[in-house]
C-alpha cells in the first residue's frame, strides 16, 4: 500500500505529504459513501435525522484531514 501511495502522489501531487493524500482518499470513499447511503435512502428510519447525521459526520471529516473547524 505504501508503494501505491507513494506512486499516486507523484502523480497527481508530489509536494502534498503522503499521510494527507492518505487522509484525502479516506475522506473521499466516505464522503462518498454518505451521499450515496443518503441518495438511495439507505439513512431513512436507522439515523433520524439524518441531516444531523450526515453534519457531524462531515465535521469529523474535516477534523480527520486537519481543516479548521467552522463556527
Amino acid at each position: 500500500m505504501a508503494g501505491q501511495l507513494r506512486t499516486l502522489g507523484e502523480q497527481i501531487a508530489p509536494d502534498l505529504p503522503l499521510e494527507t493524500l492518505n487522509r484525502a482518499i479516506v475522506v473521499w470513499t466516505r464522503l462518498f459513501g454518505m451521499l450515496s447511503f443518503e441518495l438511495f435512502g439507505q439513512l431513512a428510519g436507522s439515523v433520524d435525522p439524518s441531516d444531523e447525521f450526515f453534519d457531524h459526520t462531515v465535521e469529523q471529516l474535516a477534523d480527520f484531514l486537519g481543516l479548521p473547524p467552522t463556527s
